[in-house]
């Protein structure tokens, strides 16, 4: 064979070995492309799903949170409004009583703001007990007072929470 011959032969088997290495190298990167795409579509598809779990364990928590504090203020509701029947339950007892009071020492009525006073001379049979009345009616507005600052705070506290 001619050198001409060779030369060309092994150009042509060189260029056939090329080719060929092109084509492995083609077919073994198309398929590492496409395995890499199924990895990071599963990848995807679990990050997709921890999100979603992540998103309904919080929607959870929050509706029972907001669940736990309307039964804290429906409680705290009862508890007022129970409180108010008892208070005003109170008032009406101890109205009574003043009246009661008032005919049994004699009919004596407070005198008005527009009559002149007069010091009495002695102290009527059960003037105590009235400002002992007097004095527990105060103790039990400054506890609704108490009560109604706490109320409040509480609704403040819970007020966000519910947004």
């Amino acid at each position: 064979m001619s050198l001409v011959l060779r030369l060309i032969l092994a150009a042509l088997i060189a260029g056939a070995g090329a080719w060929a290495y092109r084509a492995i190298y083609d077919a073994g990167r198309t398929a590492g492309l496409a395995e890499e795409k199924v990895l990071w579509d599963t990848d995807r598809r679990k990050q997709d799903q921890l999100v979603a779990a992540a998103i309904a364990a919080n929607a959870a928590q929050l509706q029972a949170e907001a669940q736990r504090n309307q039964e804290k203020a429906d409680d705290y509701e009862a508890r007022i409004s129970n409180l108010t029947a008892v208070a005003a339950d109170y008032a009406d007892r101890l109205r009574v009583a003043a009246k009661g009071r008032a005919t049994t020492d004699g009919g004596a009525v407070p005198q008005a703001a527009s009559q002149p006073t007069v010091a009495p001379a002695a102290a009527a049979p059960g003037e105590g007990q009235a400002g002992g009345l007097l004095g527990a009616v105060g103790d039990r507005l400054a506890e609704c007072d108490i009560n109604e600052a706490q109320l409040t705070a509480l609704q403040a506290e819970i007020a966000p929470q519910l947004h």
